[in-house]
């Protein structure tokens, strides 16, 4: 049971559970989280599988992946936080709005996650759930009832108070299956609410579910008095958004987002009065401008350019500095089941046993680790990747028939998807099966995944400590969820099922050993890596460290 203070006292454990977020593109990461947010104790990184540790913090030099690059110059002495100044941080692409309900929120995540807060939130480093908009929750033994309290005194950017309205608004629009925010239906089945008095609040729910803390974690509420009226998925404060979280939207112009400290905010206020998100396509233009001193964090930089950068003057003098971390995240190819050539789990096993997963690392510059599966290297569940057997992929071709041209779709734009899709043509090649790549713009990638119009695609996969796998897996999934490409089976679908309803951490490793077996005769992607990534930052931007959420602007100050 989780007692007023947060903190898991029986079955159901809350530090290892993290709600996976969509199949997203190569190159347009998504982690999104709660506004919501304190320092916790660090975690201690998971058993060593050889691999890269789960954990979000800055590759040391003993990492397989820093050992592939120069060593980094120390970190500087930034001293205490101070409040006051102003940011810029990089953002690769301009999203087209801020609503964070919606599916196609991609980028919106990344800034709007500052506007807006959930019930409880999941702390990025910990991973521990804590209260959030409800000051306290207790979650029934068996994980199918949970009652919560509304914190008092919060209040939206536009001054009115948050009540239980729009907590019960916003739980009703994403319990909808036919909803527009129907990505969270798999997670409110059978939804129930109750209202215990003016601020307390039961939710029950049809089944038990291990993540079910950690879902509600990640979703935000919405102003009722706000999206009550017109058209949700094209609302106008979807582009003026109203939340309770630190910051506030200042303004918004062709290619500039600044956010503002929220002076009402009921929390602890961010140290920076002001943060604005600058949109740069060429992320070569990125580095000059932050060489200039108009850009304060670039996210993530491509290999050559992070490798070319170690030498550069302003890394060497300090005025900018490089930080490795690796991403909680994984690169897979979905294969679409719904296609003829790829209905055959036989045809989807030779093309997965076809591929020279060391060599997608090769491609990745040697900043990766190759993985097999939707578990990180370094979790219980992971499992090493097996090596490459072509003549095996050619034996079961022979039996199940080779496939006509299959089309993988990439993201135009990104330098790391190409390298990456020839070799998986000229792997495919090898077998006798011929993969034609088509690099297409995000939005009519995007277009294709929600249409299901597609053979194949290379995305990258939002993982944690301990995924819930059912809304990309399971096949009730397949028509509006967010299992793209519609692989299924009975017996996946059953574990699925028993892993979210197992509170036993021991039982349901097992059961997600038996998942990962599973999915290796259903094939329903084929998980490639594990990649790691570098930010740039700026001298002057202290408190800008990685999380299992990306970089908080909230912990960011100017240093003196």
């Amino acid at each position: 049971m989780v007692h007023a203070a947060g903190r898991a006292t029986g079955p159901w454990p809350v530090t290892r559970a993290r709600r996976p977020r969509p199949l997203w593109l190569l190159g347009l990461l998504v982690l999104s989280a709660p506004a919501c947010f304190q320092r916790g104790k660090k975690r201690a990184p998971p058993p060593d599988a050889g691999a890269v540790s789960a954990s979000p913090n800055t590759l040391d030099a003993g990492s397989s992946a820093s050992a592939a690059l120069p060593p980094l110059p120390p970190a500087p002495e930034q001293g205490p936080p101070r409040p006051g100044g102003e940011a810029t941080l990089y953002l690769e692409v301009e999203p087209a709005h801020l609503n964070p309900l919606l599916a196609d929120g991609i980028v919106a995540r990344r800034t709007g996650h500052n506007l807006d807060e959930a019930l409880l939130r999941q702390d990025p480093v910990t991973g521990a759930i804590e209260p959030c908009l409800a000051d306290s929750f207790t979650l029934s033994p068996d994980g199918r009832t949970l009652e919560l309290t509304l914190r008092d005194g919060v209040r939206w950017h536009d001054g009115r108070p948050l009540t239980l309205r729009d907590v019960v608004f916003t739980l009703k629009l994403a319990a909808r299956k036919d909803g527009p925010a129907a990505a969270w239906a798999a997670d409110l089945e059978g939804l129930t609410l109750t209202e215990l008095g003016p601020r307390r609040l039961r939710l029950g729910f049809a089944r038990a579910q291990f993540s079910r803390l950690a879902s509600l974690a990640h979703l935000m509420i919405l102003p009722a008095h706000v999206f009550a009226r017109g058209d949700f998925t094209a609302h106008p404060a979807a582009r003026a958004p109203v939340g309770t979280g630190p910051f506030e939207l200042a303004s918004w112009s062709a290619g500039r987002i600044r956010l503002e400290r929220n002076s009402r905010y009921w929390g602890r206020a961010p140290w920076l009065d002001a943060v604005t998100y600058r949109v740069v396509a060429d992320r070569a233009q990125a580095v000059e401008l932050a060489r200039a001193g108009e850009l304060d964090l670039i996210w993530h930089l491509p290999a050559d350019d992070a490798a070319a950068l170690v030498d550069d003057s302003a890394v060497q003098s300090g005025a900018l500095r490089l930080q490795r971390y690796a991403p909680p995240q994984l690169l897979a190819v979905v294969w679409n089941c719904r296609r003829p050539a790829l209905a055959s789990a036989a045809v989807r096993q030779a093309l997965d046993r076809a591929i020279d997963r060391r060599g997608v690392v090769a491609a990745l510059a040697g900043r990766a680790w190759p993985i097999a599966g939707p578990f990180l290297p370094g979790t219980p569940a992971w499992t090493p990747p097996p090596a490459v057997d072509a003549a095996a992929a050619r034996a079961l071709l022979a039996d199940a028939g080779v496939p006509g041209t299959i089309t993988l779709l990439t993201p135009a734009g990104s330098r790391t998807a190409p390298p990456v899709a020839a070799l998986l043509r000229d792997d495919l090649a090898q077998v006798g099966v011929t993969l034609a790549l088509r690099e297409v713009p995000w939005g009519d990638l995007l277009a294709a995944l929600a249409a299901r119009d597609f053979d194949a695609a290379l995305l990258v996969e939002q993982s944690g400590l301990e995924p819930d796998l059912y809304p990309m897996l399971h096949g009730s999934q397949s028509a509006a969820g967010d299992n793209r490409g519609g692989c299924s089976s009975p017996a996946v679908d059953a574990t699925l099922e028993a892993i979210r309803a197992e509170a036993d951490p021991d039982r349901r490793l097992a059961l997600e050993r038996t998942l990962v077996g599973q999915l290796a005769t259903l094939v329903p992607l084929s998980y490639l890596a594990v990649d790691a990534r570098t930010a740039l930052i700026a001298r002057r931007l202290a408190g800008a460290r990685p999380t299992l959420e990306w970089f908080w602007p909230r912990d960011m100050w100017i240093a003196p």
